[in-house]
Protein backbone atom coordinates (compact mmCIF):
# COMPACT_ATOMS: atom_id res chain seq x y z
CA UNK A 1 0.00 0.00 0.00
CA UNK A 2 2.88 2.30 0.61
CA UNK A 3 4.83 1.46 -2.65
CA UNK A 4 1.36 2.46 -4.49
CA UNK A 5 1.14 5.77 -2.68
CA UNK A 6 4.68 6.61 -3.23
CA UNK A 7 4.13 5.83 -6.77
CA UNK A 8 0.80 7.94 -7.09
CA UNK A 9 2.83 11.23 -5.20
CA UNK A 10 5.84 10.85 -7.72
CA UNK A 11 3.54 10.67 -10.32
CA UNK A 12 1.96 13.95 -8.98
CA UNK A 13 5.26 15.79 -7.98
CA UNK A 14 7.41 14.90 -11.38
CA UNK A 15 5.03 13.98 -13.88
CA UNK A 16 6.06 13.01 -17.95
CA UNK A 17 4.38 16.16 -19.25
CA UNK A 18 4.28 16.92 -23.27
CA UNK A 19 6.73 18.20 -25.15
CA UNK A 20 5.21 21.66 -25.52
CA UNK A 21 4.30 22.42 -22.18
CA UNK A 22 5.32 25.25 -20.32
CA UNK A 23 7.10 23.52 -17.83
CA UNK A 24 10.07 22.10 -20.12
CA UNK A 25 10.84 25.53 -21.37
CA UNK A 26 14.40 26.51 -19.58
CA UNK A 27 12.89 28.43 -16.62
CA UNK A 28 13.17 31.17 -15.35
CA UNK A 29 12.32 32.63 -18.59
CA UNK A 30 10.82 35.65 -19.47
CA UNK A 31 7.72 35.42 -22.87
CA UNK A 32 4.65 36.18 -24.05
CA UNK A 33 2.00 34.15 -23.60
CA UNK A 34 -1.68 34.33 -24.46
CA UNK A 35 -3.46 31.96 -21.92
CA UNK A 36 -6.85 32.04 -20.80
CA UNK A 37 -8.16 32.14 -17.20
CA UNK A 38 -9.77 28.64 -16.28
CA UNK A 39 -10.83 29.62 -12.98
CA UNK A 40 -12.24 32.48 -11.37
CA UNK A 41 -9.54 34.95 -9.95
CA UNK A 42 -8.72 34.88 -6.22
CA UNK A 43 -8.88 38.83 -5.37
CA UNK A 44 -7.55 40.07 -2.22
CA UNK A 45 -7.12 43.99 -0.75
CA UNK A 46 -3.10 43.81 -1.19
CA UNK A 47 -3.14 41.01 -4.46
CA UNK A 48 -4.60 38.31 -6.73
CA UNK A 49 -3.80 35.24 -8.59
CA UNK A 50 -5.13 34.50 -11.92
CA UNK A 51 -5.16 31.01 -12.96
CA UNK A 52 -4.05 30.58 -16.27
CA UNK A 53 -3.97 27.67 -19.07
CA UNK A 54 -1.74 28.37 -21.73
CA UNK A 55 -2.30 28.30 -25.18
CA UNK A 56 0.67 29.63 -27.19
CA UNK A 57 3.77 31.71 -26.73
CA UNK A 58 5.14 34.32 -29.19
CA UNK A 59 8.39 34.00 -29.99
CA UNK A 60 9.72 36.79 -32.85
CA UNK A 61 6.14 37.89 -33.74
CA UNK A 62 5.11 34.10 -34.19
CA UNK A 63 2.84 31.91 -32.12
CA UNK A 64 3.82 28.48 -31.22
CA UNK A 65 1.22 25.96 -29.29
CA UNK A 66 1.72 24.98 -25.77
CA UNK A 67 0.33 23.75 -22.85
CA UNK A 68 0.23 23.69 -19.26
CA UNK A 69 -1.22 25.73 -16.20
CA UNK A 70 0.26 29.11 -15.31
CA UNK A 71 -0.72 30.43 -11.44
CA UNK A 72 -0.15 33.88 -11.93
CA UNK A 73 0.23 36.22 -8.66
CA UNK A 74 -0.60 40.38 -9.39
CA UNK A 75 0.40 42.85 -6.74
CA UNK A 76 -2.20 44.85 -8.04
CA UNK A 77 -5.06 43.47 -10.12
CA UNK A 78 -7.29 45.89 -10.84
CA UNK A 79 -8.67 44.57 -13.85
CA UNK A 80 -12.11 42.82 -14.25
CA UNK A 81 -10.62 39.63 -15.57
CA UNK A 82 -12.99 36.44 -14.94
CA UNK A 83 -13.08 32.87 -15.99
CA UNK A 84 -13.07 32.14 -19.73
CA UNK A 85 -11.32 35.42 -20.80
CA UNK A 86 -8.22 35.02 -23.20
CA UNK A 87 -5.26 37.07 -22.04
CA UNK A 88 -1.86 38.09 -23.88
CA UNK A 89 0.75 39.25 -21.35
CA UNK A 90 4.07 39.17 -20.90
CA UNK A 91 5.88 37.69 -18.00
CA UNK A 92 8.69 35.63 -15.96
CA UNK A 93 7.62 32.18 -15.77
CA UNK A 94 9.30 30.13 -12.73
CA UNK A 95 9.31 26.76 -11.65
CA UNK A 96 7.03 26.92 -7.52
CA UNK A 97 9.35 26.75 -5.03
CA UNK A 98 9.07 25.43 -1.34
CA UNK A 99 11.44 26.81 1.24
CA UNK A 100 12.47 23.82 2.66
CA UNK A 101 12.00 24.67 6.40
CA UNK A 102 11.55 21.06 8.44
CA UNK A 103 7.73 20.71 8.86
CA UNK A 104 6.55 23.87 6.67
CA UNK A 105 3.55 23.89 4.05
CA UNK A 106 4.40 21.88 0.26
CA UNK A 107 3.60 24.85 -1.58
CA UNK A 108 5.29 22.81 -4.77
CA UNK A 109 3.25 19.86 -4.02
CA UNK A 110 -0.34 21.82 -3.14
CA UNK A 111 0.20 23.12 -6.82
CA UNK A 112 1.04 20.41 -8.33
CA UNK A 113 -1.98 18.25 -7.04
CA UNK A 114 -3.87 20.77 -9.20
CA UNK A 115 -1.61 20.17 -12.35
CA UNK A 116 -0.01 23.51 -12.03
CA UNK A 117 3.70 23.15 -12.30
CA UNK A 118 4.78 26.81 -13.46
CA UNK A 119 4.21 30.32 -11.38
CA UNK A 120 4.57 33.95 -12.08
CA UNK A 121 4.62 37.35 -10.38
CA UNK A 122 3.06 40.70 -11.91
CA UNK A 123 3.18 44.41 -10.11
CA UNK A 124 0.20 45.28 -11.80
CA UNK A 125 -1.99 44.05 -14.82
CA UNK A 126 -1.63 47.28 -17.01
CA UNK A 127 -0.23 45.70 -19.39
CA UNK A 128 -2.62 42.42 -19.35
CA UNK A 129 -4.50 42.89 -23.25
CA UNK A 130 -7.84 40.39 -23.26
CA UNK A 131 -8.11 39.33 -26.85
CA UNK A 132 -11.07 37.17 -26.79
CA UNK A 133 -13.22 34.26 -24.86
CA UNK A 134 -12.58 30.99 -24.40
CA UNK A 135 -14.21 29.27 -21.90
CA UNK A 136 -17.16 26.52 -21.44
CA UNK A 137 -20.40 28.80 -21.61
CA UNK A 138 -21.63 27.20 -19.20
CA UNK A 139 -19.43 27.55 -16.63
CA UNK A 140 -19.26 30.96 -17.57
CA UNK A 141 -22.72 31.24 -16.58
CA UNK A 142 -22.30 29.53 -13.26
CA UNK A 143 -19.28 32.27 -12.41
CA UNK A 144 -21.55 35.29 -13.91
CA UNK A 145 -24.23 34.27 -11.44
CA UNK A 146 -21.62 33.39 -8.72
CA UNK A 147 -20.16 37.58 -9.15
CA UNK A 148 -24.02 38.46 -9.63
CA UNK A 149 -24.95 37.19 -6.09
CA UNK A 150 -21.88 38.23 -4.55
CA UNK A 151 -22.29 41.58 -5.59
CA UNK A 152 -25.88 41.71 -4.10
CA UNK A 153 -24.46 40.77 -1.02
CA UNK A 154 -22.42 43.80 -0.86
CA UNK A 155 -24.86 46.14 -2.01
CA UNK A 156 -27.00 45.54 0.39
CA UNK A 157 -25.34 44.14 3.34
CA UNK A 158 -22.99 45.41 5.87
CA UNK A 159 -19.53 44.94 4.74
CA UNK A 160 -18.86 42.12 7.51
CA UNK A 161 -21.97 40.12 6.73
CA UNK A 162 -21.46 40.70 3.13
CA UNK A 163 -18.29 39.31 3.29
CA UNK A 164 -18.85 36.08 5.41
CA UNK A 165 -22.19 35.21 3.07
CA UNK A 166 -19.77 36.17 0.27
CA UNK A 167 -17.81 33.56 1.25
CA UNK A 168 -19.88 30.85 2.41
CA UNK A 169 -22.37 31.58 -0.60
CA UNK A 170 -20.35 32.00 -3.84
CA UNK A 171 -16.45 30.82 -2.19
CA UNK A 172 -15.11 34.25 -2.46
CA UNK A 173 -12.97 34.75 0.56
CA UNK A 174 -11.25 37.90 -0.46
CA UNK A 175 -13.37 40.50 1.18
CA UNK A 176 -13.15 38.33 4.41
CA UNK A 177 -11.09 40.27 7.73
CA UNK A 178 -8.13 38.23 9.74
CA UNK A 179 -10.27 37.82 12.47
Amino acid sequence: MFFVANVALQRMLSPRLPAEHVRNLSLPREVTIDAWVFREPDRFPHRGRLYLEALQLWQNNTPRPVTGKVLLTVRSLTGSWQYGDVLRLTLRLRAPRNFHTPGSFDYEGYLARQRIYVSAFLWDDANVQRTGWGGNWFRGYIEQLRRQIGAFFSAHLEEQTAAVLRALIVGDEGQLSKE
